[in-house]
Parts: structure tokens; sequence; C-alpha cells
């Protein structure tokens, strides 16, 4: 069961990276329509994906890897901030102006947040 959460960790991990990189060339392609849609905090959304995927890889090259001490423990905080990306800001956002929550991103991130807090509580390399 362990080894199991481990192989699924690793999964959401490059899972979590794959799709900052896509979503970063995405938003960099769409730069002049996020600031236009999105106003003083276009630059957060731009930014987010580049953040969060040199956050997660990273936690990959020093305590994930190899399963280093800390590595359950920077699990679970990952866990937690991807938690409450689909839940807190994709539905606020999507609310307060009126767009369509975009559901794909929306269970990648929940997902990748599963998997984490999975590993962060039963987990073991």
């Amino acid at each position: 069961m362990r080894q199991t959460l481990w192989r699924n960790f690793v999964i959401s991990v490059w899972v979590l990276i794959g799709f900052c990189a896509v979503n970063t060339v995405q938003i960099l392609g769409q730069a002049e329509a996020v600031h236009a849609a999105y106003g003083p905090f276009g630059a957060r959304v731009i930014l987010w994906p580049i953040a969060l995927g040199a956050i997660e890889l990273m936690l990959w090259f020093r305590p994930f890897r190899h399963g280093q001490s800390g590595a359950r423990l920077m699990a679970g905080f990952m866990g937690l901030v991807l938690l409450l990306r689909p839940i807190l800001v994709a539905l606020i956002v999507s609310d307060l102006y009126d767009r369509d929550v975009n559901w794909v991103s929306w269970w990648i991130y929940m997902y990748v947040a599963a998997s984490h807090l999975g590993f962060a509580l039963a987990g073991k390399p």
C-alpha cells in the first residue's frame, strides 16, 4: 500500500511540473488578454504556474526524490497549497469575474493535492 502511495505521489509530482510548464506557455501566449481580463492581478495569474512549478521541481530534487527527511512534511504543505488553489481561487475568481471554471485544471490540481496529502499522511518512499 505504501509503495503504491509513493508511486502515485511521484507521478503526481511530474504531472504538476508538466502541467505548470504547459500552463505557463499557454498563459504567456495570451499575456495581453490576461492583463486585460484581470487588471492589476494579471501578473499574479501569469506568475502562478511559474512559481508553483519551480517550487515543485526544487522539492523533487531535494527532499522528494530520495525520500529524505522532511519529504512527507513538504508533501503535506504542498498538498494543502494545491488544495486551496482549486477550492478557493478557481471557484471564487470564477464567481467574482463571472468566468467559467476550467474543470480540467481543477481536477488536475485536486488529483495532485490528494496524492500529496495521501503520501504525507501514510506514505513511505
